[in-house]
């Protein structure tokens, strides 16, 4: 099996670990460690949406800021000429 991101979930039990956490040699995470990680993935995802916001923002605001002031230049510029 090949997996590019992420894992599926356990054939056997269902669940998202695919080993027991007591036989593994990654680590002896607690209950209140995955529900940790759980905690800061949703708070990392809350974080990466604000940035794609404020991304998209200033993608559609920028250049708006620097064609208003042309167009109005343009505009004298035609006028006094």
């Amino acid at each position: 099996m090949t997996v590019a991101h992420r894992l599926p979930a356990c054939p056997s039990c269902h669940g998202r670990l695919w080993e027991q956490v007591a036989t593994s040699p990654f680590g002896r995470a607690a209950a209140e460690d995955l529900a940790e990680h759980a905690a800061w993935t949703e708070a990392d995802h809350a974080g990466a949406a604000r940035f794609v916001q404020g991304a998209f923002f200033a993608l559609l605001i920028g250049p708006l800021l620097w064609l208003v002031p042309a167009a109005a230049a343009f505009g004298l510029y035609e006028l006094f000429r």
